[in-house]
């Protein structure tokens, strides 16, 4: 009796860790593409882009996630005031090509959406 009790204490503890390694894989290495086409499609309709529009805002926003994978991978031991401050002067790039894309209008309503997404990201979604 004490055996079998022993034996299923084993079987469980052992299916316990296959499911933890399931579950626990690897996060998925980012995609800028993905990112910038998701971006992108959100700010179409947001702000009403043009075809070439939307072209060269998805090739500013390819190029900052690459960027920004980029600082990511070199910079991993950055304290988090210098963490900051690249993730600063990388938004600051990108607001600066994306001026020279969109309408003063258009700029306005990205300034929000960034707002927006930022107070997202801080308190989660409305409850």
């Amino acid at each position: 009796m004490r055996t079998i009790i022993i034996f299923c204490c084993l079987l469980v503890a052992v299916s316990s860790a296959d499911a933890q390694r399931k579950f626990g894989d690897k996060p998925k290495k980012p995609n800028p593409e993905k990112e910038a086409s998701a971006v992108t499609s959100i700010l179409i309709k947001e702000l009403d882009l043009t075809n070439e529009q939307a072209n060269s805002v998805y090739d500013i926003y390819v190029e900052y996630y690459k960027n920004l994978d980029d600082m990511m991978r070199k910079n991993k031991d950055m304290d988090q005031n210098e963490s900051a401050t690249a993730m600063d002067k990388a938004t600051d790039k990108l607001r600066d090509e994306l001026t020279a894309v969109l309408t003063t209008n258009q700029m306005d309503k990205w300034e929000k959406f960034q707002e927006n997404s930022r107070q997202f990201i801080r308190k989660g979604p409305p409850r």
